[in-house]
């Protein structure tokens, strides 16, 4: 399963906006660089299974046992976007991104994010 270039393109700007955070907080070290890494790898291992799961469907059929089952992809998509949010929360991303919404303005900001 190919990723598109499409694709391969959003991966490399998430992982240059990620870097250019981390280098505006003085996250430069390398274990902060490894993990915006490990990140946009996991993104990319997202990416596929998602596109998996919108061509198969959420449920597959298994030649062996000949019946219907869970497309596996939908399991490994929870464990890479659990990884994910804790890599994330671990940069700080959540905490920088919870402070900045509540110093946008008072209109709302915290409440609009699905992560707060």
């Amino acid at each position: 399963m190919d990723l598109s270039e499409n694709t391969e393109a959003l991966a490399a700007e998430l992982e240059q906006t990620l870097l250019d955070d981390l280098t505006a907080r003085g996250l430069v070290q390398p274990v902060y660089v490894r993990k915006a890494r490990e990140y946009t790898n996991f993104w990319r291992i997202k990416a596929a299974l998602d596109l998996d799961i919108e061509e198969r469907g959420a449920m597959v059929w298994d030649e062996k046992r000949q019946m219907m089952i869970d497309n596996p992809a939908v399991g490994k998509s929870v464990q890479v976007s659990n990884m994910m949010q804790t890599i994330f929360r671990d940069l700080g991303f959540r905490e920088f991104a919870v402070s900045s919404a509540r110093n946008a303005g008072k209109e709302g900001g915290a409440d609009d994010d699905p992560l707060v």
